[in-house]
Order: structure tokens, then sequence, then C-alpha cells
């Protein structure tokens, strides 16, 4: 049963994963840490994100998020081949209460850096054609969690903002650039919806991790971005309680 399960939720991670690499926006994972107590640290991983969160004091947290992704076009719809890639660094502070014996809720709020890039390559000096915009983004993100020594389901909801600012363009035809919803990029700040289930499975230390997140534009400015964003990734949790469930009575 549970290889079944774990078969049906890489699938879907990789059918929903096969979008079109022109989203302007692609989120990256909510950081939905269900941290419940002190000195707890937990690290999550995969191809495009590294997210830490950490509480230094009881109730108090510090998250780091860090997110990569750099691919090339499979768009039959365009008249060129060309990459595109995407850069966001993050932190924020929040607040998390246990409740019950395996209930808990957070809320976390920061902002971060970003840029996203299409071209035929990365170099401004050899590319035949290039755009680039950085970005600034701000967020705000409650979650409420189950959590056991075995499993954690949390659902999150963020709240982002998102204003892109020095944008680069190098002989981008004036037809794609409006193809892309480029061209008018810079002139407002977009706001998105992001609602995630979170379900992670294993053992006290590691844990299996998978996200399923829907992405809605606020904003009345349309623009390119990804509907439906599933991650598929680890989790390593060193926790306190854990060690002190190990360790031998005397």
């Amino acid at each position: 049963m549970k290889t079944k399960l774990s078969f049906y939720l890489l699938l879907i991670a990789f059918t929903l994963s096969l979008s079109s690499c022109y989203n302007v926006y692609i989120p990256n994972m909510h950081n939905a840490s269900l941290i419940k107590e002190a000195e707890e640290l937990k690290v999550t991983a995969n191809p495009a994100n590294l997210q830490v969160a950490y509480s230094p004091v009881e109730n108090f947290l510090v998250v780091g998020n860090g997110f990569y992704k750099n691919n090339n076009s499979l768009d039959g719809d365009l008249d060129f081949n060309y990459r595109a890639r995407r850069f966001f660094a993050e932190g924020g502070l929040g607040l998390y209460q246990p409740f019950g014996d395996e209930g808990v809720f957070e809320i976390i709020g920061g902002g971060g850096v970003g840029s996203v890039e299409f071209g035929d390559n990365f170099n401004p000096k050899s590319a035949e054609f290039r755009f680039k915009a950085n970005n600034n983004k701000f967020f705000v993100q409650p979650s409420i969690g189950y959590v056991d020594k075995n499993i954690e389901i949390g659902f999150s909801l963020r709240a982002v903002g998102l204003q892109f600012h020095s944008i680069e363009e190098d002989s981008f035809p004036l037809s794609e650039l409006e193809f892309f919803q480029l061209h008018r990029l810079d002139e407002a700040m977009f706001f998105f919806l992001e609602p995630a289930i979170t379900v992670r499975a294993g053992i006290e230390w590691v844990k299996g991790h998978f996200q399923l997140m829907y992405v809605n534009n606020l904003t009345g400015v349309p623009v390119h971005h990804k509907v439906i964003a599933a991650n598929l990734g680890v989790t390593f949790n060193l926790a306190p309680r854990y060690k002190k469930d190990k360790t031998p009575e005397q």
C-alpha cells in the first residue's frame, strides 16, 4: 500500500512539473516547518529548493529559503528554442504554538530577492536574444498541521507580493515580449494567493516530503505563472524530543 502511494505521488509530481518554461513566476515550496519546540531544526531539499527552519527559543522561528531552476524550452508554439533560469533567496521570522498532543499552528513573514531570465544563453556578450528581470518578494504564510513521529500533514496559505525591476532586454522580438507578457512586467506589483497541502512520512529524523500548491493571481494585470506546483523532496528533522525518546531510562 505504501509503495503504491509513493508511486502515485511521484507520478502526480512528475506530471504537474511538465509545464512550459515561459512562466515568469514559478513559486518555491512553502516552508511549512510544523516545528513544535525550541532548538528544533528542519531542513527540506529537492533539486530546485533548499529550505531551513529553526526555533532558537520556544515559540519563535527563523527560516531561510533558496530556489534555483534552470531548464530548456520544449514549447512547440515558439519559433525558437530558448533557456529559462529562475532564482529566489528569502528569509523570514515567525511564531508557532503547539496545541493538543500533535497539533501546531505557525505564522511566518518574510521577503527576499530573485530574478527570471530567458535567452538562447545567459552570457550578455554572446546571446542572440536575452531578457532578464530582477524582483523583490514579500510573503506572509500561516500554517496548521498534525505532527507525530512518522507522519506530518499540514495546510498552509501564502500571500505573496512580487515586484519586478531592473529589466534588461537585448534583441528580444517585440512579438515575443508581448507573447510572454514581459513588455509591462515592471509596471505593477503582482499579488498571489497560494494554498498548499504538505505531507511528510518516514521515521523521526528523516521523512519523504510531498507538497501540492495552487497559485492564484489576484492582480488585474496578467502574467504567465505556474498554476499548480507539486514538489517531492526529503525533510531532515533534528528535534530534542526525539533525542529524549532514545535516551535509556536510568
